[in-house]
């Protein structure tokens, strides 16, 4: 007597969220997006206008919601600036992304989900949406963030080399080293 295995699964409401990048990310969320609709799953995706929309275009599967990021880069051009410049523009993407999430959960909860299927952000890999939402969160990272783990072309958390003076450049660089370190790890 041969075992026949049917696949017997409930249909979900699934909320998927990204802010991918063209690549192997966004078509490997593509493909899974069509499987999940192959089995009988009712699915819609959320984003910010930073998602590329053309490669692998989701709308061409799911209704899509752009969802706006409000990020202003502070390019005002100072000696302050070029020295925590870095670690502003982290901590100003990082509050909008956070808006930008709280938004997008208060929709994916209002439309009454039963999943919230969570891709990777271009900026951050990880973000806070699922901290918003309140339905069981799947968050689905392809790839951890290379830049800090991989030496591209040398690993950031690595001490700068000793500057044999001690001078207004010295210091300079090293207070732009140390703000750039404390951005990554925010």
């Amino acid at each position: 007597m041969a075992f026949e295995y049917t696949e017997r699964v409930a249909k979900m409401r699934i909320a998927i969220w990204h802010n991918l990048p063209s690549g192997g990310g966004k078509r490997a969320l593509y493909n899974q997006i069509r499987g999940f609709l192959k089995r009988g799953h009712t699915v819609e995706s959320w984003c910010p206008p930073t998602a590329d929309q053309t490669y692998f275009p989701f709308r061409e599967l799911v209704p899509e919601h752009v969802v706006p990021l409000d990020w202003a880069s502070h390019e005002k051009e100072s000696l302050w600036n070029r020295v925590v410049g870095s670690y502003r523009e982290v901590v100003s993407l990082l509050r909008a992304m956070e808006k930008h999430c709280q938004a997008c959960a208060q929709h994916i909860n209002d439309a009454g989900f039963d999943l919230l299927f969570a891709g990777a952000c271009q900026f951050f890999r990880v973000t806070p949406i699922a901290q918003s939402v309140r339905l069981p969160t799947v968050l689905y990272l392809q790839e951890p963030y290379r830049w800090l783990y991989e030496a591209l072309p040398q690993l950031p958390w690595l001490a700068r080399p000793a500057s044999p003076r001690i001078g207004p450049l010295s210091v300079y660089r090293s207070v732009q080293d140390l703000v750039r370190v404390q951005g990554l790890r925010n």
